[in-house]
């Protein structure tokens, strides 16, 4: 906190850059926390923008909106994406197996690190495919991945009716994988 400098005018001296770092495209990147694993993250397929998380304090990535919730002592988890409180990360769409399934046990200052099998796979998983038991055909959870993956389980097989979303190995930058919808399209060889 810098001496004399009203609350006021926090937003208009000063950029989140200039104290704590910032998103992908700051000069001065954010690494505290698990920051780096949201701001600039291939895992994600996605850059999460500061009010995605912090929506009661900052306007975007270098505005703050709300003097008061900037100055309290704790962060203030307010974005849809931080699932309205740090608490609740766990149960956000965000580390959970996109079908509204339990979500991924996270901790902010451990991690774990998050790869395809860890949240959609799990127990018999080859790369990342959901391996839970089917349900009816057209409900939420019905389950083709094993018939289609089968026991080759490379990675490049999510490409091939995730095209959108997956792009050989990697995800894509379309910003599909946390749009909450399952985006089968054809693609691949």
């Amino acid at each position: 906190i810098v001496s004399g400098v009203a609350a006021a005018q926090w937003g208009a001296t000063l950029n989140c850059d200039g104290c704590h770092g910032g998103n992908a495209g700051a000069t001065n990147k954010i690494t505290t926390g698990q920051h780096a694993l949201h701001t600039n993250n291939a895992v994600l397929g996605a850059n999460l923008s500061c009010v995605e998380c912090h929506a009661n304090t900052v306007l975007n990535d270098t505005t703050i909106g709300t003097a008061a919730n900037h100055m309290n002592s704790f962060a203030n988890f307010s974005g849809a994406k931080a699932g309205k409180n740090k608490a609740a990360c766990t149960a956000a769409y965000c580390h959970s197996d996109g079908k509204g399934g339990a979500g991924t046990t996270v901790s902010w200052s451990t991690g774990p690190a998050l790869d395809c099998k860890g949240c959609h796979g799990g127990g018999t998983s080859q790369a990342g495919e959901p391996v839970y038991t089917s349900t009816a055909p057209g409900t939420s959870k019905t389950n083709n991945h094993p018939k289609h993956v089968g026991t080759t389980g490379a990675n490049a097989t999510c490409q091939n009716c995730h095209s959108t979303t997956m792009s050989g190995t990697a995800l894509s930058a379309s910003g599909n994988h946390l749009n909450k919808s399952i985006n089968v399209i054809q693609g691949g060889t």
